[in-house]
């Protein structure tokens, strides 16, 4: 695969970064032996905002085609069994790969199926969301959600092969850039504050964060579209942060040992949001404010200082993502979905909280109590 930007390999796990895979395509499925294409789950949204690439570079390599609806319920365990008989009406075959066309939700259960469909077949990844990219495509987690209980059944299968492609990122909305932007923050934190501080000032520079009031700022959609066309700017931000979530997976690949917990930073607080919100939160949103929520508590615990929170929120702020809990979100709601998250220990949530950059502490125990203090500050009372 010659003239890529970035490669890294985890494990049976391919992951390349660069602007196009398309045009490799073709030559890519014939070294790897998929004479017969493949079974492709394909989002609905990028299915019409990608029409013309897909025919032009996907639909030669088509065994099977499956339009999977945008949005969280596509994941809902009651929907396996159809797509199990559409994979045996389609005679998918062991060596035949399921590839996924799309974000975390299509990423998600086009894993689980690959993982459970005939024991195993192999898994492809194409994600086109900057969160995908990001985040839910590494690292080989996936799952379905059950009664209302996200990922709650799932597997650890990672894919043979990932091709991220930034040029698949251009058609995404403002508000996909902004929920991707969570995840990146949030591995930012993962990171040595040196990188924290290359992004910022990088934001600064050219993209005007911070700028005094006499000035006039970029609009949200400007930096975004500054962003996206700064191709070498954001293939070294997605480098960076793709090595890192790498390094943590491949220290705890099953997520036994404590390591790879610290990449559910601010997550604790996210899941148990968007349930509570009925999903209207989008899962990048429900981070953002998660981690504004990991911080406090930390300074809470006197495991963080002030520093990182004022730059967490002008961070999260300038990418358009909130940092309060909106007014219609209720505590015992809230609290009531924490205890369905799946990393509860005798009943009790467990937390990640960041101690400073590139350093994050577990905590259990916490008296129920100060999450309500958090919780209070959190709150939003202008809505």
């Amino acid at each position: 695969m010659g003239g890529m930007e970035s490669y890294f390999e985890f494990r049976t796990s391919n992951y390349y970064l660069t602007e196009d895979w398309g045009p490799q395509l073709a030559a890519i499925w014939k070294e790897r032996g998929w004479l017969s294409g493949g079974v492709w789950l394909i989002d609905e949204r990028v299915h019409t905002l990608q029409r013309a690439w897909i025919e032009r570079y996907v639909e030669p390599l088509i065994l099977g085609k499956i339009i999977i609806p945008s949005g969280e319920s596509s994941k809902e365990f009651s929907h396996l069994e159809g797509l199990y008989e559409r994979l045996s009406e389609l005679r998918l075959e062991r060596a035949t790969p399921l590839v996924a066309l799309g974000g975390g939700v299509v990423g998600d259960l086009t894993g689980f199926l690959a993982a459970t469909y005939m024991r195993g077949v192999p898994l492809v990844s194409l994600p086109t969301t900057l969160l995908a990219v990001a985040d839910a495509s590494i690292g080989g987690k996936n799952g379905v959600d059950f009664r209302g209980a996200k990922n709650m059944i799932g597997a650890f299968y990672p894919p043979q092969l990932t091709l991220a492609g930034i040029q698949l990122l251009e058609s995404l909305p403002p508000e996909e850039w902004a929920c991707g932007m969570a995840e990146v923050i949030k591995t930012l934190l993962l990171c040595p504050e040196e990188r924290w501080r290359q992004f910022s000032e990088y934001c600064r520079r050219q993209l005007g964060m911070g700028l005094v009031a006499q000035e006039e700022p970029l609009s949200f959609k400007e930096r975004v579209a500054r962003l996206k066309g700064d191709r070498s700017e954001l293939l070294e931000l997605l480098e960076g942060v793709v090595q890192r979530k790498l390094e943590i997976v491949a220290q705890d690949p099953r997520d036994l040992s404590g390591v790879r917990a610290q990449l559910n930073l601010g997550h604790t607080w996210a899941h148990a949001l968007e349930k509570a919100s009925n999903y209207q939160l989008r899962h990048g949103q429900a981070v953002a404010i998660g981690l504004r929520a990991a911080v406090i508590l930390a300074q809470k615990l006197e495991l963080a200082q002030t520093a990182m929170e004022t730059a967490l929120v002008e961070m999260l702020e300038f990418w358009g993502l909130p940092t309060t809990i909106p007014s219609w979100l209720k505590w015992e709601n809230f609290a009531r979905n924490l205890r369905y998250d799946k990393k509860c220990k005798g009943g009790e949530s467990l937390f990640i909280l960041p101690v400073t950059w590139g350093r994050t502490a577990k905590v259990e125990l916490v008296p129920v109590e100060v999450l309500e203090q958090v919780w209070a500050e959190l709150a939003d009372t202008e809505d």
